[in-house]
């Protein structure tokens, strides 16, 4: 019977089977669990472990909510086929250091891990990975916000875990960050691949992937990413960006909010340079030379948006 469900899932996972052979798969699952449940994990948590790490590896091909239950059989009779090692794995790796680097300064913080990536980590903001990291897989776990430049290895994908979420690319350059309500990941180069256990998708380049923990939707838009990254940047050179963008990076990098009086005025576009060092009443007098747009500090968290009048 070993060998036959080895057939079976070797179809399955090539979407070959027939209706009869899913049925036989499905059979065969519910009795090899019913018959080794407590043989097998240590405890509920090891389960979960197991399957999640079978789903990293196995399930990355794209699905949608219709094949869930499939997904499922097919991550649980892999599990059965390897009973061999299941309890003994867990006992060993029970021993596996873990290394978490939080960033409790007020600057940014950067950490180069040993397969030569780059992960500039925000204040506020942690990262976790253990200690045989890269050796046959390169995952991390983040806690707020960071951008990441993954050095490229086909064989060795690289996984970032933030809470269901999962970020998965083999070698490019982007910024996550993880709310207590929503996961944004938006692309700077290559592509990227982000997923839970209900939904996948793909996003390239001034692409952002924006998924809501509570109601675990998962959804693209197209974004302008050095707006994004520019929390991080020392210089941001903005070309054609609306006044609206422009807010959203105004809070990002310097924690105010940009109010229109006229709703029409967050149209408007303008390019400009901001350099590291540049402070808030730099850039409005900055904007404020053009002579198309009054910007006014009304405190500290404020700015008013006018259209200028000679």
């Amino acid at each position: 019977m070993k060998s036959k469900a080895h057939i079976l899932l070797r179809k399955f996972l090539k979407g070959t089977t027939t209706k009869n052979e899913d049925n036989i798969l499905d059979v065969f699952e519910k009795h090899q669990l019913r018959k080794n449940r407590e043989n097998i994990f240590l405890s509920n948590s090891d389960k979960q472990h197991v399957e999640d790490e079978i789903f990293d590896n196995v399930a990355v091909a794209t699905f949608n909510k219709n094949n869930r239950r499939w997904l499922q059989i097919a991550a649980s009779i892999a599990l059965i086929l390897g009973l061999g090692i299941g309890l003994t794995y867990y006992q060993m790796n029970v021993e596996v250091k873990t290394f978490q680097i939080c960033n409790t300064t007020s600057e940014v913080k950067t950490i180069y891990l040993s397969d030569g990536s780059e992960i500039i980590l925000k204040s506020g903001s942690s990262i976790k990975y253990n200690e045989n990291f890269n050796d046959k897989d390169r995952q991390v776990e983040l806690i707020g916000e960071a951008f990441f430049d993954v050095e490229r290895n086909e064989e060795k994908p690289f996984i970032i875990t933030t809470g269901e979420l999962k970020t998965r690319v083999l070698g490019t350059s982007f910024n996550i960050n993880s709310t207590n309500s929503t996961v944004y990941v938006t692309v700077s180069t290559g592509l990227v691949q982000v997923y839970d256990k209900y939904n996948i998708i793909r996003i390239k380049p001034n692409q952002e992937a924006i998924y809501h923990i509570k109601t675990k939707d998962l959804s693209k838009r197209n974004v302008k990413s050095e707006l994004i990254t520019a929390w991080f940047a020392q210089d941001v050179e903005l070309t054609n960006v609306s006044m609206l963008e422009f807010s959203e990076l105004m809070r990002k990098k310097y924690d105010v909010e940009l109010v229109f009086r006229d709703a029409n005025l967050a149209d408007k576009h303008l390019t400009i340079t901001i350099k590291k060092n540049d402070t808030v009443k730099t850039i409005i007098s900055r904007i404020n030379e053009i002579k198309e747009l009054k910007l006014i500090m009304v405190n500290d968290k404020t700015i008013e948006v006018k259209k200028y009048k000679p």
